[in-house]
């Protein structure tokens, strides 16, 4: 456990010098850009009914895998099955709504009985 009673400045420094040095530059940044947000957001926290907290739990660094999958041809692939399924389930008539469309299975007339115009 630590002491409490540490300088706060060789905590930083001790950090500092244990982080691989191709990462200080962009942690640094990180800090540089943060820290002065959170100044003007303490001062209206109350007004805004907004506040910032420091997250705990918050990491600064991420896991990344390198794979030799094209994923290219998996898109390619998706676009195709998606192009096909939005052709099967298209509307055949998108202007008209269904409502106003002549019933299935036969021409109704205008007067909306049968489908000879002259009965």
């Amino acid at each position: 456990m630590r002491d409490l009673t540490e300088d706060p400045l060789a905590r930083y420094l001790s950090v500092y010098r244990a982080m691989p040095d191709d990462d200080r530059e962009t942690i640094i940044g990180v800090l540089e850009r943060e820290i002065p947000g959170r100044h003007p957001s303490r001062g209206t926290e109350k007004p805004v009914g907004q506040a910032t907290h420091v997250n705990p739990n918050a990491r600064l660094y991420i896991r990344s895998h390198e794979t030799e999958f094209d994923s290219r041809h998996f898109d390619f692939e998706q676009m195709r099955i998606a192009n096909v399924r939005a052709h099967a389930h298209r509307d055949p008539d998108p202007v008209r709504p269904r409502h106003l469309r002549p019933l299935q299975g036969g021409d109704s007339g205008r007067d909306g009985r049968s489908g000879r115009a002259d009965a």
